[in-house]
């Protein structure tokens, strides 16, 4: 009900508190719903109220770490605050309080992020195994961290973990796949990976995993094969038609590709890869109504520079050049820009008289440390 996203149009006063007055009524009769928690709270920090969204979200902690969305926002506030280290400590306590509460030891080990802070990390995924021997996601992430350590044995061996009871999960299975491949046991991955899909050819993790290698060796057939698959069993993804576009794209079918992104935007505005993919190509194709679409459809979705960045091109593609010199200026102290995303804005000034403008406009940000760190 209140527009979320870099362009979207403010939402009227009057809106933000008829929304926010009807999400106190819902947490007066449900204290401890934390999704109504979570909405409540991301009205707040949509408006700018960022200590009382974390604040809001604090009041009813054991109830946040019930839910994975609530406890990822909460996560993610507390860094940006700088309140990390304070969230860490009362996940510790909380431990301590519970020390038979799986979910509590699994939420300690996700704040815990730092290099020093590692051991303990495993420790605490040890535990919520300990205290949940069948706790997949625990499991699941105890052979990722120690596979990003580069302690790829202990990876494969905690697939499954010491502590796990009853059947393997085709999850863990995948893992163990995944693990192999971390470590360059590429050719041995594949095939373990190759087998789980014949047991279950529905397990799209597994198949993308399976496309990127692929992709990695340049074994361009199979890679198509996969991308084509992932399209089948998950038609209403819209990362599966990411996948096959890029694939397609890649053979010389450009009309099939393009067709593959227009769905991926269609299901998932904010798939950015697939919503520059598909802009560029009705740019090239000088398809002006259709892009501009494109960009409306996706620009509430995306990351604030992402969208900037696409704006700024289809400027200068339609000649408004005056306005899209303004929106690279804006585009250039974007805290979250990356270089590409201001390489690819020159790269269209590039074919009109006005690029020694917009270098200007960016090499004055640059002498004036006003550009963003990113770029």
């Amino acid at each position: 009900f209140v527009g979320e996203g870099p362009l979207a149009e403010p939402a009227p006063v009057e809106v933000e508190e008829e929304a926010a007055e009807l999400l106190e009524q819902g947490l007066a009769l449900r204290p401890r719903d934390a999704s109504w928690r979570m909405e409540r709270a991301l009205l707040d920090w949509r408006r700018g109220r960022r200590e009382e969204a974390l604040e809001l979200l604090q009041q009813s902690l054991l109830d946040v770490l019930g839910v994975d969305e609530a406890f990822s926002y909460l996560l993610s506030w507390s860094r940006t605050l700088g309140r990390g280290d304070d969230l860490i400590e009362r996940l510790r306590a909380i431990t301590r309080e519970y020390p038979s509460a799986a979910l509590y030891f699994y939420r300690l080990a996700e704040a815990l992020d730092e290099p020093e802070q590692l051991e303990e990390k495993l420790s605490a995924l040890r535990a919520a195994l300990r205290a949940n021997p069948r706790y997949e996601d625990a499991a699941d992430a105890l052979a990722f961290t120690l596979s990003n350590a580069g302690r790829h044995q202990e990876a494969l061996d905690s697939c499954p973990p010491a502590e796990w009871r009853g059947p393997v999960p085709l999850t863990l299975l995948g893992r163990r796949a995944w693990v192999q491949a971390g470590a360059g046991r590429l050719d041995e991955a594949i095939q373990a990976m190759e087998e789980l899909l014949q047991q279950d050819p529905g397990y799209t993790w597994g198949r993308v995993r399976l496309a990127d290698w692929y992709e990695r060796l340049e074994r361009w057939e199979e890679h198509t094969r996969h991308c084509e698959a992932f399209v089948q069993y998950a038609p209403h993804d819209g990362v599966a038609h990411g996948y096959l576009g890029d694939a397609l794209l890649r053979s010389g079918d450009r009309a099939g590709a393009l067709a593959s992104f227009r769905r991926a935007v269609e299901l998932l505005p904010s798939y950015e890869f697939a919503a520059r993919r598909c802009f560029t190509l009705l740019l090239e194709d000088r398809a002006f109504t259709e892009a501009e679409a494109v960009l409306e459809r996706c620009a509430s979705a995306l990351r604030q520079p992402a969208a900037r960045s696409m704006r700024a091109r289809f400027l200068v593609a339609r000649g408004d050049v005056e306005e899209a010199l303004e929106e690279l200026e804006a585009l250039c102290v974007e805290e979250e820009l990356q270089r590409d995303e201001l390489e690819v804005v020159l790269d269209a000034f590039g074919a009109t008289a006005a690029w020694d403008r917009a270098f200007r406009v960016v090499e004055a940000h640059f002498e004036q440390e006003t550009a963003a760190p990113g770029a």
